[in-house]
């Protein structure tokens, strides 16, 4: 109070001084809370725009502040969509391969109970005391004699009387480590088939197969599809007991090498190396034909033969495109052992030569899983218990067959029903113009 005194005049006007600088102080805090909100979105706006600048690579490129401050919704919510639905491709996903997964467990299991009840037919065949029969038998001494000369079919019997009825063998002291089903199509070569029995019998006897004979003969008119009866006969024979093995053996055919193990492996076999009427070589290198073996999932996996081909040639070469279409290799045992020596004979006037079936190879692999095994229609006329074989007699309706054949095979095959004396009129036609083409391009390599 002594200062106020002492100034008079500020005494006076204090309560007018205290109260303007109150309202100065008042002035400038309300400047300064006006002022930090902008300074603060400025400071957050130029971090956000170094932040992205990083994320575009660290090239410096600043992003205008309307795309940061006002970011686009709906281009957030079209990510979000995509990741929703990977998630859902994913949970698909792994729903397909859980169901692949319990797929393959049920048939697996269903494999294990096939292969269950098979054990138990087998065991309850033979006794239990008896051990596997070696894989390759003591017995056997290689190079054998074959026997080519006509021989009746009771001289044949009486050699092997170990053979029953139907065509069956099991040897006794001993368990065979498969079921063989020998399938031989056959047509008007009754003794050409006599010939085969008495040197292929002794063969698979000294091997100790169990093995049964199955005679496929197909009924007249129709010309001869040797693929078909291939078909034909592995089907009847399941029909008739479980094989495991399956060997497919033209009937004029005869092994010379005893060592030449009648069986089935990993892969499709073939047994020859060489034939008699090629100088024990092979009419050319990729040739399938003759005698073939297959387990009966292989068979079953390539759809078995095409049954397109009515008349000689291609079917071989058609089975040899679908093995390797499937996945598989072609084995062949030596030269050694692969010997074959052949029955001379002329072509049955059945079994004329096709002449769509340079066309019919070439689409093999396209309609593998549309006709074959699976698209076999034929009718049993007959089926007769001899005592070396059983022989199953079928009639095939052409025109039915080729019915089931793709659209583009069917109309070449239209061509089969037709005027048969131009079949090999064309062949030899088309054969001569293959050979002068060959011979040209091998003079120019």
């Amino acid at each position: 109070m002594t200062g106020f005194r002492r100034y008079g005049c500020f005494g006076k006007y204090s309560s007018i001084v205290l109260a303007g600088l109150c309202f100065l102080i008042l002035v400038l805090l309300s400047l300064h809370a006006s002022q930090t909100p902008w300074q603060a979105a400025h400071r957050i706006s130029g971090a956000s725009s170094r932040l992205l600048a990083r994320h575009k690579g660290g090239l410096g490129e600043t992003v205008p502040r309307d795309l940061v401050t006002q970011p686009n919704s709906a281009e957030i919510f079209i990510d979000d969509t995509l990741d929703v639905e990977e998630e859902e491709e994913e949970a698909e996903g792994e729903e397909k391969q859980q169901q692949q997964k319990q797929q393959q467990q049920d048939k697996q299991h269903h494999q294990q109970q096939e292969h269950q009840k098979q054990q138990h037919e087998k065991q309850q065949q033979q006794p239990s005391n008896k051990t596997f029969c070696p894989k390759k038998s003591k017995q056997l001494v290689g190079t054998i004699q074959t026997y080519l000369d006509p021989v009746n079919i009771s001289t044949v019997e009486s050699k092997y009387p170990e053979v029953r009825k139907g065509g069956n063998f099991r040897p006794k002291e001993c368990t065979a480590r498969e079921r063989l089903a020998v399938i031989i199509p056959c047509r008007n070569r009754t003794q050409h088939l006599h010939i085969l029995l008495n040197n292929l019998l002794r063969l698979l006897i000294k091997q100790r197969l169990d093995f049964t004979i199955f005679v496929i003969d197909q009924d007249l008119p129709t010309t001869f599809n040797r693929g078909m009866l291939f078909n034909v006969g592995y089907l009847e024979a399941l029909k008739r007991g479980s094989y495991d093995c399956f060997i497919f053996h033209d009937v004029d055919m005869i092994p010379t090498n005893d060592k030449c193990l009648y069986r089935c492996t990993h892969n499709p076999r073939h047994f020859l190396s060489g034939v008699s009427k090629w100088k024990y070589r092979l009419p050319y290198k990729s040739y399938f034909g003759g005698v073939v073996s297959f387990t009966r999932d292989q068979y079953r996996k390539i759809n078995g033969d095409s049954n397109l081909y009515f008349g000689w040639g291609g079917e071989d070469d058609d089975l040899r495109a679908r093995i390797l279409h499937k996945g598989y290799s072609l084995l062949r045992y030596p030269q050694s052992i692969g010997r074959y020596d052949t029955i001379s004979h002329q072509r049955d006037s059945g079994n004329k030569a096709n002449p769509a079936r340079f066309k019919l190879v070439k689409s093999a692999k396209a309609r593998q899983d549309l006709e074959g095994l699976n698209t076999a229609r034929y009718t049993v006329t007959s089926s007769v218990t001899r005592r070396l074989y059983t022989k199953i007699q079928v009639y095939i309706n052409m025109t039915e067959i080729i019915q089931t054949a793709p659209a583009d095979d069917r109309s070449l095959m239209q061509v089969l029903l037709k005027d048969p004396k131009a079949f090999d009129e064309e062949v030899v036609h088309q054969e001569r113009k293959s050979t002068s083409t060959t011979s040209t391009s091998a003079q120019i390599k």
